[in-house]
């Protein structure tokens, strides 16, 4: 969920790049606002609380208040239930999401959903593909992007140089568990692509463990096999 967020905010920056005067309002479901806090290009963050899903009645207020922030555009990334409603009761003159059965009772605008690979992550192709009723020109593929304030950076900075380590190498954060079973990489798949990322690393960098907020082990990773391989108002 949290990587979904952060994901689609590539929509939020292609936006802003390419229509300046254009306003951003960020749907997201609530705890995950950490990754898109500090975003220059989102103005206003919008939380779907999980009250929302567990009373009808809460939920049905939260689509009547949509209405209250004058959409002209709305895109609709996920197609859930919940954020189909949320299109249909918006008002926007464009609803864009992906093409499907039923799509025409909720949007006006549908993309078809991109599902080769292109040499480049779907993920990113589909979203920017979202854009394409906006935006005439749009690049193959872009990286999303934390924004950190000034007290985050030094804090970041503190801990890299408590554990050693080098601020001018690549840094990876690889997150092994997934928010389910479904959506977490088998133990000996994410292993492998440690272990390659470890080979274009000069065969060596430090591995920090962290589990629910808390370092649980820190070692000196070593690879030993070596492989070949080959003015518009807008809600997101």
């Amino acid at each position: 969920m949290i990587g979904d967020v952060l994901t689609s905010t590539i929509i939020c920056e292609l936006l802003k790049k390419n229509i300046a005067s254009c306003e951003i309002h960020y749907l997201i479901n609530s705890g995950t606002e950490a990754v898109v806090q500090n975003n220059p290009f989102v103005d206003h963050i919008i939380l779907f609380k999980p009250e929302f899903k567990e009373n009808k009645f809460k939920f049905y207020q939260f689509l009547r208040s949509i209405r209250d922030y004058q959409l002209d555009i709305v895109i609709d990334v996920y197609r859930k239930v919940e954020s189909k409603l949320i299109t249909l009761f918006s008002g926007a003159s464009k609803k864009i999401s992906y093409k499907k059965l039923d799509s025409f009772l909720f949007y006006n605008w549908t993309i078809p959903y991109l599902k080769q690979d292109h040499n480049s992550d779907l993920a990113i192709q589909n979203r920017i593909q979202l854009l394409s009723p906006l935006v005439d020109q749009l690049p193959s593929s872009i990286s999303s992007k934390i924004y950190l304030n000034d007290s985050e950076i030094l804090e970041a900075n503190l801990f890299l140089e408590k554990h050693q380590i080098n601020k001018l190498s690549p840094i990876y954060m690889i997150s092994v568990l997934g928010s389910s079973l479904n959506k977490t990489y088998p133990f000996d798949y994410m292993a492998d692509i440690i272990n390659k990322i470890a080979y274009y690393s000069n065969e060596f960098f430090r591995v920090i463990i962290i589990y629910q907020n808390t370092i649980i082990i820190i070692f000196n990773y070593v690879i030993y096999t070596r492989y070949i391989v080959s003015n518009n108002k807008v809600l997101i």
